[in-house]
């Protein structure tokens, strides 16, 4: 916060010297003895990912807004009802705010670092911009897959004249083994990424391990 405060608070003085400003920056115009020798920017990696931050925070919303549509249509023109596509976006969206609320938990908050692991310990502050905007496209896309699979089953046994909470049993029972065992595996894939010394990659982890295993 504090080095995002001074790196605005750089660019409104560079404007407020007579520069127009150029893709988000703010600019002033040098001269010599009445003379002009050039412009004068804000620029560097701290201040890229200080508006990339902004702009892709900014457009979250839609983002989200995008995918729940997205759901809605696809599963909704594959099960013929739209009780299945709300009961996704629900779910999905329950899983990805506990994930990044458990994040916040540990990378902000410090609730493990009684545990002395480097990987589950606040790095800077608060999280990554980018740790839970990738995560929440992969999370999206597995919880989706899974939920896919146990619904289809649902709607075999449905279909087959079984009861709604019958057909729920007899798909669960089918397709449940399967399910756990494709999360378990992508558990342990994404775990690797806490051996890493990246703080980003542990925060990102550490989302995708919570999401699969809820």
């Amino acid at each position: 916060e504090t080095g995002n405060a001074w790196m605005r608070t750089l660019r409104e003085q560079l404007v407020g010297a007579g520069g127009e400003g150029v893709g988000g920056g703010g600019g002033t115009l040098l001269e010599w003895e009445g003379q002009q020798i050039g412009e004068v920017f804000a620029y560097g990696m701290p201040l890229e990912q200080m508006d990339g931050a902004q702009y892709t925070l900014r457009r979250m919303p839609v983002v989200v807004l995008a995918i729940a549509a997205i759901i809605c249509v696809i599963l909704g023109g594959s099960f013929g009802t739209a009780l299945v596509p709300l009961r996704a976006v629900v779910c999905i969206t329950w899983m990805l705010v506990v994930a990044i609320g458990a994040s916040v938990m540990v990378y902000q908050l410090g609730y493990l670092e009684f545990l002395g692991l480097e990987a589950l310990a606040p790095a800077g502050g608060s999280l990554f911009w980018i740790s839970p905007s990738v995560a929440l496209a992969v999370l999206v896309g597995l919880g989706l897959d899974y939920d896919i699979f146990l619904m289809d089953s649902v709607m075999e046994h449905w279909q087959e004249g079984k009861d709604a909470r019958s057909a729920v049993i007899a798909a669960l029972d089918q397709a449940g083994t399967i399910i756990s065992a494709a999360g378990i595996i992508m558990f342990l894939a994404f775990s690797a990424m806490l051996a890493s010394t990246t703080p980003m990659l542990n925060q990102v982890g550490f989302m995708l391990c919570v999401g699969v295993l809820l």
